[in-house]
């Protein structure tokens, strides 16, 4: 979720109603953005987005600390004083994970507790993660190969692609620069998604957990 392209407290509301409907399971990436042309076309202001998403974050830490009932909260860019429900399903408030490969992100994620970044090479993840204290869960593809390769994304960006010996290995040395958890693209928009997912946890999954459990035992 762009949250500066939305209305605040509706994207709010959004979020707490989808919170209620799935019974406490939503988790939701934000984002300051960057694509000035959905800015424009939306008729949003890109040059304070990144105050923005900071008080949205404020924003709605206080919302879900006082709902359901009156909710109050005063800020630079953003105010309301007005009433929020239904409860919410889970303590603090539905999952927000912050997105995006800046210090400034880090200094977001600090606020909701994950940092979600994307196509991060393991040192690069290593080094911006820096005094983070939070989760991180990347965002990464990775692609079944013969061979290991020099893997992109559909964006050009970095990723993962040989067999799954490969795959695994690369996987672990991100577990080691500190990462706690994947989102991973298996080349989704291609036909056969649902084998590679089968054989990612046959064949990736028991490798990858192999290589931890080595490394947290010694």
């Amino acid at each position: 979720m762009v949250v500066p392209q939305r209305s605040p407290l509706v994207a709010l509301k959004q979020l707490t109603t989808l919170d209620f409907l799935s019974g406490g399971r939503i988790v939701t990436a934000v984002a300051a953005g960057w694509m000035e042309g959905e800015f424009q076309t939306l008729g949003a202001p890109i040059a304070r987005r990144g105050r923005l998403l900071d008080e949205c974050l404020d924003l709605a830490a206080a919302v879900f600390d006082q709902m359901p009932g009156r909710v109050r909260y005063g800020g630079e860019l953003l105010s309301v004083d007005g009433w929020f429900a239904p409860d919410l399903v889970r303590p603090g408030g539905p999952e927000v994970w912050v997105a995006g490969v800046s210090r400034a992100t880090i200094g977001r994620a600090a606020k909701t507790g994950t940092w979600h970044p994307v196509a991060l090479a393991p040192e690069g993840l290593h080094k911006l993660r820096e005094g983070f204290e939070g989760r991180t869960i990347l965002r990464i593809s990775a692609y079944f190969a013969d061979e290991p390769k020099t893997g992109a994304d559909e964006r050009g960006r970095h990723a993962i692609e040989g067999p799954p010996e490969w795959i695994a290995e690369r996987l672990h040395e991100y577990v080691a620069a500190g990462c706690d958890g994947f989102v991973l693209n298996l080349d989704h928009e291609r036909d056969g998604l649902v084998d590679r997912v089968h054989r990612f946890g046959t064949e990736v999954l028991p490798l990858l957990r192999a290589s931890s459990q080595s490394t947290s035992s010694r």
